[in-house]
Parts: structure tokens; C-alpha cells; sequence
């Protein structure tokens, strides 16, 4: 009689674990991608000019939209690089080639 009830307890348990397990999942927003990736704006370059050829924007519209997305493009590259850079870098260091002072002075430089 006893063990019957410490299974159903324990069965009650896992339950109410799995539930909280896997609420906790679905609360979480999946991840963005942060590499920069060409392809992308490529793409909605290529949207953006079929909106103005079916004439849901106008030539303004259209270059302030490109514009905008050249800026932002421009930035995620160059941040991209610069992560880049940082990793070598620390890489350099972990490994010995470089001092912590000439990591410290070559981080601050970027």
C-alpha cells in the first residue's frame, strides 16, 4: 500500500518537472543569427525593388529604404569583422604569442 502511493507521487512529480521543464522552452526567443550574412540583404534588396516595380513604393521611397539598409549593412559588417578581429586576437594572446600588453593596446586601437 505504501509503495503504491510513494509511485503515484512520484509519478506526479515527473509530471509537474516535465511541465516546468518545458514551459521554460517555449518562453525563450529563439536566437538571431548575429554572423553577418550578404545573402540576406540581397534579398530584400531584390523585395524592395519588386515593391516599387508593382508600384507599392515610389523612386523616393525606394532609395531612403536602400539607403537605410547600405547604413545598417555597412555596420553589421564592419562589426562583424571587428568580432573577428577580437577573437584572433585573443587567440594570439591564450596561445602566447602576443603579451596581455600588446593585446590590451591592439583591443583598444580597434
Amino acid at each position: 500500500m505504501e509503495s503504491i502511493g510513494l509511485v503515484v507521487l512520484g509519478g506526479i512529480l515527473l509530471f509537474f518537472g516535465y511541465k516546468l521543464i518545458t514551459s521554460n522552452n517555449k518562453d525563450k526567443e529563439p536566437e538571431v543569427p548575429k554572423d553577418y550574412n550578404e545573402k540576406d540583404y540581397d534579398e530584400v534588396k531584390k523585395k524592395l525593388n519588386d515593391m516599387f516595380s508593382d508600384d507599392l513604393l515610389t523612386k523616393e521611397e525606394l532609395e531612403a529604404k536602400l539607403a537605410d539598409l547600405e547604413e545598417k549593412q555597412m555596420k553589421e559588417k564592419k562589426a562583424a569583422e571587428i568580432s573577428l578581429k577580437k577573437e584572433k586576437l585573443y587567440k594570439a594572446y591564450q596561445e602566447g604569442i602576443i603579451t596581455l600588453e600588446e593585446y590590451n593596446a591592439k583591443l583598444n586601437s580597434l
